[in-house]
């Protein structure tokens, strides 16, 4: 009965953050696709796509980013003060430099 519940359990999680993932991954594409329709944004295709959601993902990183570092600030570890616009910028420029690829 125990590994029945524990089974069970697991297995929804396990769904739970499937789901998350496969929703997450299909927004940041509906959404990067979104941003290419509108006027002044000269990316089309594929490519411009996986740029734009690849650029939304590094904003989301350097927000998350910024978070942590504010809560190590907040529990006194010494941790430079940055702005979520100065983490989040650079965390997309070195992004940029990773994907240049692309």
């Amino acid at each position: 009965m125990k590994d029945s519940v524990i089974l069970w359990l697991g297995g929804g999680i396990v769904g739970i953050i499937v789901y998350v993932v496969i929703s997450n991954t299909l927004w940041l594409l509906i959404g990067a696709k979104f941003l290419q329709s509108l006027p002044g944004v000269n990316i089309s295709g594929v490519r411009g796509t996986l740029r734009i959601a690849a650029m939304l993902l590094m904003a989301l990183v350097g927000g998350c980013l910024w978070l942590i570092k504010s809560f190590a600030r907040v529990i006194k570890l010494p941790v430079g003060k940055t702005s979520l616009k100065n983490e989040v910028s650079q965390t997309i420029q070195r992004g940029s430099r990773l994907l240049i690829w692309f």
